[in-house]
């Protein structure tokens, strides 16, 4: 039976021009899975639409990053402006942890 876990959205403030990107480090800390065990990470991005216009987000990259102390890993992640003419400012991040 596989175990889910959904952490607290990660919301994002700023100005990506058309292509920029962000780097984005988690505030969670996810246990390190039994060995052998798989862990797979779910991360996905919605703008936030302000007005009439529409914008689009995307993840480039997910890294993990394991913690020594206090144990744990810890997620970074690339978040694109994809809209060709838009320029972002506010996005919200969801991840989920499936071991």
């Amino acid at each position: 039976m596989a175990n889910i876990q959904l952490f607290n959205p990660i919301s994002f403030h700023g100005s990506l021009a058309p292509g920029q990107t962000a780097v984005i480090s988690t505030p969670i800390l996810v246990p390190v899975p039994r060995d052998n065990a798989n862990l797979v990470f779910v991360v996905s991005a919605r703008p936030v639409r302000t007005g009439p216009h529409v914008f689009a987000a995307n993840i480039r990259d997910v890294v993990v990053v394991t913690n020594d102390a206090p144990g744990g890993l810890n997620l970074n992640i690339v978040l694109v402006n994809s809209h060709t003419v838009q320029t972002l400012t506010d996005a919200i991040v969801s991840i989920a942890a499936i071991s």
